[in-house]
């Protein structure tokens, strides 16, 4: 193993006379960011649940018209595609469908214009198939933007996320991998597809849109968790779950400061959540690239390592003061990250992140009275399941006692609860599996055509 990142980093020459001397070698965080873009995969029913969610319902809510940073995403999306975006999940789930990509026993198939005949978005198809297929050219050209680095002919998958089918020259449409199609039913999928639109729009729009999909990211985690704490009206007693939105408050000679994005008062322990829309880029996924590397996971988890530690030492210092928490009875503090992409979590990425930013959450016991336990590294996906955990009735603390024990405070949450036999909780969270019936229904709706009952005189004759 230790000479394989002599294989796929053509920047570190020298790895087979130099091998990486321990986990903490720098090289072995690039082989593992590198990595991380062919082994992550979501949950497609959790997939389509988020997108929905956060695009169809979070991003055209009342509270979304009122942000500063409000982007119409709808209203840029039928002005280029003339599609909604429930019609294009429509489109990419048909996609899914009469491709045949997810039969394991059998070929699939190439899908043309005329299988959406039927659908109400027929006469719209040809202008949806540019946003998910592109034709070979476009494919070499995305492959060849990089040819000093070997290493993106064999990593690179980005062209195949963001365009998941091939047109080919007689109009036909083929699905290149099921991941490829459900990467791009996914919210980041969506994400991608609006960013582009946004970018068309110059980069102030771009800017504001990075703004306002951060602040729909953490709205969602806000509906993730009251729904695993409902009742919040009955909630009145400290220590009853009770949880606890972003608070502003000022400190002399600092300003204006910002406490964590969510807080659940379990009583003598405090969970707080830092939400972030940070994505590890192509760059550090496809080339490995040191500075885009330490850039990302700076940003991604450093930064919030920071923000979650100044929260912690304003709250016991007396600066931040949330509703009915006594800081002096606080037994235990638990800082989580929330991304929307996560890493591959492997004990380099920590030895890493711990050496960087580790000291931000260390603090004598004169100042922070309180244990500070062990950082949770979790994306979207892992949040869903944790809540889902909550809302099954079981213990959020003992669920991230059991994440942070020895041997799997280093691994991914996913693995945590699909690998340990004293796993807690089936993570089957209701509230996924609601909104993914809420977006079949969504989807059944946008490809339906009226019973000719429902028409109008005209149109009932030439139905019949």
């Amino acid at each position: 193993m230790l000479y394989v990142p002599g294989t796929v980093l053509a920047a570190d020459r020298d790895l087979a006379e130099d091998a990486p001397a321990g986990v903490e070698d720098e090289r072995w965080v690039r082989y593992f960011v590198g990595n991380g873009g062919l082994v992550g995969h979501g949950w497609l029913k959790h997939d389509l649940a988020r997108a929905h969610r956060m695009y169809e319902v979070i991003a055209k809510s009342a509270a979304a018209r009122q942000h500063r940073d409000y982007c119409p995403l709808h209203d840029w999306m039928r002005e280029r595609y003339r599609l909604s975006f429930v019609e294009f999940q429509a489109l990419g789930f048909g996609l899914h469908a009469g491709s045949n990509i997810g039969d394991s026993e059998g070929p699939p198939v190439a899908v043309t214009a005329e299988y959406f005949r039927p659908t109400r978005i027929a006469d719209r198809v040809e202008q949806g198939f540019e946003a998910i297929a592109a034709e070979r050219d476009w494919f070499r050209e995305e492959f060849e933007r990089s040819p000093e680095h070997p290493r993106r002919a064999a990593f690179e998958i980005q062209p195949f996320l963001r365009r998941p089918a091939l047109r080919e020259e007689v109009g036909r449409i083929v699905v290149l991998a099921p991941r490829a199609i459900e990467g791009w039913l996914s919210a980041t999928g969506a994400y991608y597809r609006f960013f582009d639109l946004a970018r068309e729009r110059g980069g102030e729009e771009m800017e504001r849109f990075r703004r306002f999909n951060g602040w729909i990211q953490e709205r969602y985690v806000g509906h993730l968790v009251h729904v695993a704490h409902p009742y919040q009206e009955r909630r009145t007693l400290p220590g009853s779950g009770r949880v606890i939105p972003e608070i502003t408050y000022r400190v002399r000679r600092r300003g204006e400061s910002k406490t964590s994005d969510a807080a659940i008062d379990l009583g003598v322990d405090l969970v707080l959540i830092e939400v972030t829309a940070k994505r590890i880029t192509a760059k550090s996924l496809v080339e490995a690239d040191a500075t885009a590397v330490r850039n990302d996971l700076s940003m991604l988890v450093v930064q919030n390592m920071k923000q979650l530690g100044r929260v912690i030492a304003d709250i016991f210092a007396g600066h931040a003061t949330l509703p009915d928490i006594q800081p002096e009875y606080m037994k235990r503090i638990w800082p989580v990250i929330v991304s929307a992409d996560g890493v591959f979590q492997s004990p380099s990425i920590w030895a890493y992140t711990q050496e960087k930013g580790g000291a931000f959450l260390d603090f004598p016991r004169t100042e922070v009275p309180a244990e500070v336990m062990p950082l949770v590294l979790l994306d979207l996906e892992e949040f869903e399941i944790l809540m889902g955990i909550v809302a099954e009735g079981e213990s959020l603390v003992r669920a991230l006692e059991r994440k942070t024990s020895p041997g799997w405070v280093e691994r991914d949450f996913k693995s945590w609860h699909k690998d340990d036999s004293g796993r807690i909780g089936n993570g089957e969270n209701a509230f996924i599996a609601e909104e993914l019936r809420r977006a079949f229904r969504a989807i059944v709706r946008a490809l339906a055509l009226p019973r000719p009952e429902q028409q109008a005189p005209d149109k009932q004759r030439e139905a019949a």
